[in-house]
């Protein structure tokens, strides 16, 4: 299976009831870690939190998700590379560069996208100017 597929996978996961990502990062040793758009491990998911913004303010992204994982668990991150199904946005993107991942796999960004067009325009300049190698996909029809 793809790095894209298992991060579609795991986006199935996601317990955010506006958009679910999803974010499959390969290590350089060949480890896969896969995440979500969720909450921190024990912060309870309550329905209060789901609205309004909440979902920006209790939830993790996929790809810092993913990063913490391998935090966590001890693994370095340097060289890696990262499929995600959304694009990330500048918090992301900073994250990304700054754990030394080389490529990230994604669909292109929505520029055009009311809440997350022009934070994209930013994290592009990040990612470029950060040295990351961005590689657009398509992703499957579901």
């Amino acid at each position: 299976m793809t790095d894209m597929l298992l991060a579609l996978d795991v986006a199935g996961q996601s317990p955010n009831k506006v958009r679910q990502v999803g974010a499959c990062l390969r290590l350089s040793d060949g480890t896969v870690i896969t995440a979500c758009n969720t909450f921190p491990a024990g912060v309870q998911d309550l329905p209060e939190r789901h609205e309004g913004d909440g979902r920006f303010v209790w939830m993790e992204h996929a790809e810092r998700h993913a990063i913490f994982a391998a935090a966590r668990q001890g693994h370095a991150t340097a060289g890696a590379r990262l499929a995600t199904t959304f694009f990330p946005c500048i918090d992301c993107a900073r994250a990304i560069v700054d754990a030394g991942i080389t490529c990230v796999e994604t669909p292109a960004p929505a520029f055009e996208d009311p809440v997350w067009g022009h934070s994209f325009l930013r994290s592009s300049v990040i990612l470029a100017e950060g040295g990351v190698e961005v590689r657009q996909v398509s992703l499957p029809e579901s």
